[in-house]
């Protein structure tokens, strides 16, 4: 059973209500890579109204995932749906699941959308994977160039 607990860490059962405590116990938690996800007692079905609700945590060792290795190693490496069925499922071309699973394309708010209606994923989920993965990628270039920049103002031309 999760334990909900607030800021500093103490148990906060005592302040909800047995409701609210009997729905959380029938979530179940997993990890993964790419962050935390709650599942719903019920499978997450978009036909259905249930969302499958993901967080996305940023990690300080290590480069964040790209949202399409997310999508890649939950939904495509698992067996759950295969590249055309996930097209099919968007109602986009296949070649734009692949674009996004080999990165070269990102998620905008439209394929979000798509993704959410397609999986039972919160769109915002994988707005912030790619807004995270965004970051990143900008700050890598940033450091990389102020580190040539400094390689450059230390060198002196040789006399």
């Amino acid at each position: 059973m999760i334990v909900p607990v607030n800021a500093r860490g103490n148990d906060t059962t005592a302040e909800r209500s047995p409701r609210e405590i009997r729905r959380d116990a029938t979530r179940k938690v997993f990890r993964c890579d790419s962050g935390r996800a709650t599942i719903t007692s019920r499978e997450a079905n978009p036909r259905s109204g249930h969302r499958l609700i993901l967080s996305v945590r940023v990690p300080t060792s290590q480069p964040p995932e790209r949202p399409g290795q997310i999508l890649r190693e939950e939904f495509i490496k698992t067996g759950r749906l295969t590249q055309a069925a996930l097209a099919q499922r968007m109602g986009v071309p296949i070649a734009k699941v692949r674009g996004i699973l080999s990165g070269e394309e990102g998620i905008t708010a439209e394929t979000a959308l798509q993704l959410e209606a397609a999986l039972g994923v919160e769109a915002e989920f994988w707005i912030r994977a790619q807004f995270v993965w965004d970051c990143y990628r900008l700050r890598e270039v940033e450091r990389r160039t102020a580190v040539l920049e400094h390689e450059g103002k230390t060198k002196r031309p040789k006399s």
